[in-house]
């Protein structure tokens, strides 16, 4: 699917984005939940045509006259003269502020965990082909946030590792050196949490029991009961269409 997960903090229905080698044209994919309003699904389907009779130097220029739900995603902004590259400075950290229950609907993989112990990792950096040179240079290890976690119960999704098996668990460790510019989450010894697993839908090689569990950006939310009821309201729309690609 393309579009970012971000997308659906705003509208948490669909995600929408552009495909890649499309140079001459503009192109949208959308991608909806079949639970999504009827209401909104017209509004991502509604076309039109008006500027195909204006005269040929102002006709259908741009996606969004063509496509009015576009106009707000700016998929085609950083082709612009005027677009401005996104600065850090002008971006403040933020928790997680996807819906919980969209997070559920999309999950493979939901389990209950009981953190156990939290400390960082020496993780290798890749090798980088430096221009300067013409070879490949290394960048120096960097730490990276490791906790030991013991499964309490899956919810959603079949995994290897049956309750009570304690794993290695990587949190969403990005910061403000990159972007999105947001601050990493944390997985707190003595705390109980929620975790929406990477699993073998985004191509990772399929989960085993020797199988860490990794965590993208709100991975990690407390085990509460309102929480548990968000997570509810998700399984509900879950319509089993989505699966690992296959190219």
């Amino acid at each position: 699917m393309l579009g970012r997960d971000e997308q659906l903090a705003e509208h948490p229905y669909y995600k929408a984005g552009r495909p890649g080698g499309c140079e001459l044209c503009q192109m949208a994919r959308i991608t909806y939940s079949t639970h999504t309003p009827q209401a909104e699904i017209e509004h991502l389907t509604s076309f039109d045509l008006s500027c195909m009779t204006r005269f040929w130097f102002h006709s259908c220029t741009t996606l969004g006259e063509v496509l009015p739900a576009a106009k707000p995603w700016h998929l085609y902004h950083d082709n612009s003269p005027n677009s401005q590259p996104q600065q850090p400075a002008t971006l403040s950290p933020k928790p997680c502020n996807i819906p919980i229950w969209a997070l559920a609907r999309d999950a493979r993989y939901v389990l209950s965990v009981n953190a156990l112990s939290n400390k960082p990792e020496k993780m290798p950096s890749p090798d980088y082909f430096n221009t300067t040179t013409n070879k490949f240079d290394k960048e120096p290890d960097y730490d990276r946030e490791t906790a030991q976690v013991k499964v309490v119960a899956s919810f959603k999704g079949t995994v290897p590792w049956p309750p009570g098996t304690v794993v290695k668990a990587y949190p969403y460790s990005w910061s403000l050196d990159f972007p999105p510019f947001e601050t990493p989450e944390h997985l707190l010894p003595g705390k109980h949490y929620i975790v929406f697993l990477v699993g073998d839908d985004r191509r990772y090689q399929g989960l085993t029991k020797e199988s860490p569990i990794y965590l993208d950006r709100c991975g990690v939310q407390e085990d509460t009961p309102e929480v548990r009821r968000e997570l509810e309201k998700g399984f509900a729309q879950n319509d089993n269409l989505r699966g690992p690609e296959i190219r």
